[in-house]
């Protein structure tokens, strides 16, 4: 049986020049929370929309020469997509970022989260 969080993980993309930021999902009743990893990036670094299915999240890191011996951190222009289940209400995603990380919320339509009936007789 395939459920939605199956759904969700199924078609992660990345395009760009080899840097892919990592990315973590969690799921409630409500909603999947997204996570990704952007250390050092500025908001305005990052341009975030959502196209038919699929949420794109790009953005580029710009090396700066230090001077540095050995430079280990990734460089250059990166898009994920995330291809969203059905269940997504995408009119009400909001997105943050805080400490390096973006931080995606995205709701499920009301009808899909589980509700507790009454016994009335």
């Amino acid at each position: 049986m395939l459920v939605a969080s199956d759904f969700f993980w199924q078609d992660w993309m990345t395009r760009g020049n080899g840097f892919s930021p990592k990315a973590g999902v969690s799921e409630n009743d409500h909603q999947f929370d997204l996570n990704i990893d952007l250390p050092g990036f500025k908001k305005d670094d990052l341009q975030i929309e959502v196209k038919e299915d699929q949420l794109i999240i790009r953005g580029e890191r710009r090396q700066e020469h230090n001077g540095y011996q050995r430079e280990e951190r990734s460089f250059g222009a990166f898009e994920r997509r995330f291809t969203l289940p059905d269940s997504v209400d995408t009119t009400n995603i909001t997105v943050g970022y805080r400490d390096g990380v973006l931080q995606a919320t995205l709701p499920k339509h009301e009808e899909v989260a589980p509700r507790r009936l009454e016994i009335t007789n």
